[in-house]
């Protein structure tokens, strides 16, 4: 009997025990769990800005932090917008230098070489190499983003120059406008009948040419011509070559027979063609957008296509990319968010919002169908287009160009003259620039 009650005591005290270490266990896995997931759901942040102050093109980028906040809990977006020009460099060197330079930046292809040589945009092929994205990605797109052989930018905003022209003023002057010019002599032919005057004062241009800050127009037929602004290789100009010479004079003659309007080319509210006041221009598509408040029936006045026929087939073409900054201390999280901005859902919405021409290769055949009149003629002009040159001294570059490129089209030097006195000016400066 003494056994049985020792055996029954011992019995007792051994399921008290197990209670015991399995509530210990119990709590210790809770514990574990919740630090787990408070690990999970740790609060991060990543700062954003993007350049521009747009308030369509803003609703679009909140409506998609919204989106990647509810996906990513934990993760919190500071937003911010910044105006094109001189404070977007100023807020950004401002931060670069003081270490509170925002996780991922929207900017142009213009801050490239500069903010990449300086190490301040980090580059993301180890970010990308295993997304399938990138190769979704149109080349020309990736390239782009692409300085001294590393990926920096995703690309996902182009601004191609297409080649557009009024049908109706085709009509007026007696052309089918349904048969745009085939060619640089063609061009200028149309573009003689297609001027208005009121006795010597041009009251309608014939075709589209910024007389002031015009690199980007002049470029473009450079580049036609089979010619380069810049030997990248050789930091060796190109813009007195004989290609160079022979597009300014071909830009010169039109621009001294009046078959434009001087105006400058920076101010986008005095652009020609959006304004009605030009037959034929390059110009972004968005254009067309400017001509709508106005005409709803504009898409049905305008033709488009890439370019012109000339020696090659290529157009500018700009475009805003996300930049990852170097000091992000939260690199991996900063890729993530600049990928998801980059997926076929997000590119599709800024298509149907914004009209932002897409990126993506599984996207072209719905963009294509989306609006066959149009549409063609930008995404081959995205495929084709080329850029301002990805050097650290571009800028000021640009601007002895624009200088020589005014002087010739107001007739106080001969194209050639205004070239080779650039040229000259370049060269001299060219050792301070790059140091």
């Amino acid at each position: 009997m003494r056994h049985r009650k020792t055996f029954l005591s011992v019995m007792a005290l051994t399921v008290v025990a197990s209670s015991m270490l399995a509530g210990c266990s119990s709590t210790s896995d809770t514990q574990q769990k919740t630090k787990a997931d408070s690990k999970a759901v740790a609060p991060k942040k990543l700062t954003f800005w993007r350049v521009g102050t747009d308030q369509a093109e803003g609703d679009v980028w909140k409506s998609y932090i919204k989106k990647y906040e509810a996906s990513h809990p934990g993760v919190t977006i500071d937003f911010a917008e910044v105006p094109f020009g001189t404070e977007m460099e100023t807020k950004l060197n401002a931060a670069f230098a003081g270490g509170t330079a925002p996780d991922v930046v929207s900017y142009t292809l213009a801050s490239l070489a500069q903010r990449a040589s300086l190490g301040q945009y980090e580059p993301i092929d180890a970010y990308v190499k295993d997304w399938a994205g990138k190769a979704d990605m149109l080349e020309n797109v990736v390239n782009l983003g692409t300085f001294k052989d590393k990926l920096y930018g995703l690309g996902f905003a182009p601004a191609p120059r297409v080649f557009m022209w009024r049908k109706d003023f085709f009509q007026e002057a007696g052309l089918d406008p349904q048969k745009p010019p085939k060619s640089w002599d063609e061009l200028a032919q149309y573009a003689a009948k297609l001027t208005k005057k009121d006795g010597n004062t041009t009251i309608r241009a014939g075709l589209d040419i910024p007389f002031s800050n015009a690199w980007v127009n002049w470029q473009i037929y450079v580049m036609q011509n089979g010619g380069q602004v810049l030997d990248l290789q050789k930091n060796e100009p190109l813009f007195a070559s004989k290609e160079a010479i022979e597009a300014t004079t071909y830009l010169s003659d039109m621009a001294k027979k009046g078959y434009s309007i001087p105006y400058d080319g920076n101010k986008t509210q005095d652009n020609l063609f959006s304004n009605g006041k030009a037959a034929m221009a390059y110009f972004n598509p968005s254009a067309l957008v400017t001509l709508a408040k106005t005409d709803p029936d504009i898409k049905n006045k305008v033709g488009v296509m890439a370019s012109v026929p000339a020696k090659t087939a290529v157009t500018f073409a700009g475009i805003n990319f996300l930049f990852m900054s170097s000091s992000s201390k939260n690199k991996e999280l900063a890729a993530d968010f600049m990928k998801n901005a980059l997926s076929k859902e997000e590119t599709w919405n800024r298509y149907e919002k914004l009209q932002t021409p897409i990126v993506l290769k599984s996207l072209k055949e719905d963009y294509l169908k989306a609006d066959p009149i149009i549409n063609p003629a930008v995404f081959e002009a995205v495929s084709i287009g080329q850029g301002a040159v990805k050097a650290t001294y571009a800028q000021r570059m640009y601007e002895i160009i624009s200088q020589a490129i005014e002087k010739s089209f107001y007739g106080k030097q001969s194209p050639e003259e205004a070239l080779k006195e650039a040229d000259k000016t370049f060269r001299q400066e060219l050792p301070n620039l790059t140091k």
